[in-house]
Parts: structure tokens; sequence; C-alpha cells
């Protein structure tokens, strides 16, 4: 980030002025990855969650329009509600209990097959909304369930 840049994004608030000035700063946001970028794909067929990714290219203009995507990963679920975006390579799904009585989080990462779910929480008769995302403060994964009438 220009240096420029940096001073305004400071006054913005203390927040953001002690996360800029933190020492790891420049590791915490790194420009590239270190890993080839994949295009993953999920889809939900009946009662499953099937996961498939394929190599990103560098030069989009040279791609063979016959790529094949490998299929990582299928995981059954019946009560499968919504798929939140992937986060580093992780999928979070929200999944609600039969009679919409509670919901919780299942968070995979279709590489590996390893999975891990949250706590169940109840719904008490209202919506449920979750989302998914990487606090860079605390270098962690972190699910925000939202309960609305």
């Amino acid at each position: 980030m220009p240096v420029k840049s940096m001073a305004r994004c400071r006054g913005v608030s203390k927040l953001w002025s002690s996360i800029i000035r933190l020492p790891n700063y420049n590791h915490l946001f790194p420009d590239k990855s270190t890993y080839q970028p994949r295009f993953l794909f999920t889809f939900v067929v009946e009662e499953s969650l099937l996961f498939f990714s394929l190599p990103q290219p560098d030069q989009l203009e040279s791609v063979n329009l016959s790529l094949v995507a490998t299929h990582h990963l299928t995981i059954s679920v019946k009560d499968y509600s919504k798929l939140c975006p992937p986060v580093q390579g992780l999928v979070c799904s929200q999944l609600t209990g039969s009679d919409c009585d509670y919901t919780w989080a299942l968070i995979v990462n279709p590489i590996t097959g390893e999975s891990v779910t949250t706590p169940k929480v109840p719904m008490k008769g209202m919506e449920a909304e979750m989302y998914f995302g990487f606090d860079p403060i605390d270098e962690m994964f972190k699910v925000l369930c939202n309960l609305g009438g």
C-alpha cells in the first residue's frame, strides 16, 4: 500500500491505526499467494454437497476450454440451508434442523476432506443467517450467526 494511503487509513480509527502499525502488517495481507489459485465449485445435488476445483490459468486467453475439474469431496447433508462464499479455500455451509428449531455451520476443507461443525444454535422461531470470514488480527476463521425476526 502506498505510504500516502497508509497515512490516510491510520486517521480513520484507532483500530485501523493499530492494524497498520502491527510489525507483521505486510504479512497479514500479502500481495500474492504462494499457492496456485484454483476455481472452487460446490454443487448441491439432492442431499449431498459436491466439491470440485480447477487450476486457475495465468493467461485466460490461452485457456483450453476442455479443462477437467477435480472432484475432492462429497458430503451427505440432510438439512442443507445455505452456502457461504469460500474463504481461503474453506467452505462454510449453514445447516438447519428438520423442524427449523436450530441451526449450525459445517466448515469444510474440500482439498483435505477435513471438516468441523459449530455448536447448534436454537432459532426459537427466528430466521438465522450465517456468515463466514477470517479475522487477520486474531488470525482465526470465524462464523457469525445473525438471528432476526
